[in-house]
């Protein structure tokens, strides 16, 4: 995958937007636009592709406690499992609150809902644990901010001409410039990731949960 540093990027817009001589696009305004865009690509190729950006932690319960916080650097939860032995999981099944007096009491944690909206984020176990549990989260972790020079970013082929017109975007609206060409570029930048995904090994991204699908009472 192509690494493209914060320096070769801002060097990049500016070239690409002509905004070399720019009053207006001070280094930092260039440099939080560049990070607003990339934070967008991140969760656009999160929602396409679903395992690119993946990683898993562990954490662990305590018995008589609901509560359990995500790892520090969690973004978005993909999967949450129960170790029953070092090479076996089972799924726990988000639930809606409407089903949570179906867990009553404690016990082996089966179910969970995501709880809060503080950061990095805690989930409600369902029922509540009665002893140590060892969960396994499989999530998709928070975009860490370029700031100096030589921080870097992996791209695929082609993808940071998303980030290159996402970021000129903030720069033209700030300028005051015709931006319809530049929204062409940002939807043509976006279908080109979009697309990519068919020629992967499938045709459909590799669903961690297939949508709609539903655990059965046999699997929690």
């Amino acid at each position: 995958m192509p690494s493209f540093s914060l320096a070769s990027l801002r060097s990049k817009v500016r070239r690409l937007g002509d905004y070399d001589n720019s009053q207006v696009a001070t280094n930092a305004f260039v440099d939080e636009s560049i990070n607003e865009a990339i934070a967008e690509l991140v969760d656009l190729v999160g929602d396409v592709f679903q395992d690119h950006f993946l990683t898993t932690a562990t954490v662990n319960t305590v018995a008589g406690t609901q509560t359990v916080n995500l790892p520090s650097d969690f973004y978005d939860l993909r999967a949450l499992d129960r170790e029953v032995s070092t090479e076996q999981h089972v799924p726990l099944k988000r639930i809606q609150l409407l089903q949570a007096t179906r867990y009553g009491g404690r016990g082996t944690p089966r179910g969970y809902m995501l709880h809060g909206g503080a950061s990095p984020g805690t989930i409600r176990l369902f029922p509540i644990p009665d002893a140590i549990y060892t969960l396994r989260a499989t999530y998709d972790p928070l975009f860490t901010a370029l700031t100096a020079d030589a921080d870097s970013f992996n791209f695929r082929n082609g993808w940071e001409e998303y980030v290159l017109h996402a970021a000129l975007l903030r720069l033209d609206m700030r300028e005051e410039r015709p931006i319809g060409e530049r929204i062409g570029m940002i939807e043509k930048a976006k279908a080109r990731i979009v697309g990519s995904a068919a020629k992967r090994n499938s045709a459909e991204p590799e669903y961690l949960t297939m949508p709609g699908e539903d655990w059965g009472e046999e699997y929690i």
